[in-house]
């Protein structure tokens, strides 16, 4: 599973999470530490910043206008950001 989400500008510290740290703590309610420490935080071809995390890695791009990127790894990994999107679709679609 490969889901994509806008970075997000400069924020307060009221203002929501971007919609990619929704999604991160979304994950981490469903399997708790799934994101939790990173195994590797650090630039990679293409991308300004790498996460790893076991199951799952979150890709920053280059530039600001482009979308963060949150990959799967593993089956752990994509059965959480599956249930993820039910969970944003069942919320889109009003329920």
């Amino acid at each position: 599973m490969n889901l994509r989400f806008p970075r997000g500008g400069p924020r307060g510290p009221q203002d929501p999470p971007p919609p990619w740290l929704s999604i991160i703590y979304a994950a981490n309610r469903i399997s708790p530490g799934i994101f939790g420490e990173p195994t590797y935080v650090g630039p990679r071809e293409g991308f300004s910043t790498v996460e790893e995390y076991a199951d799952a890695d979150v890709k920053f791009p280059t530039d600001d206008a482009l979308t963060v990127r949150i990959v799967a790894k593993t089956e752990r990994g994509n059965e959480v950001l599956r249930q993820v999107a039910a969970q944003l679709e069942g919320k889109s679609d009003g329920a």
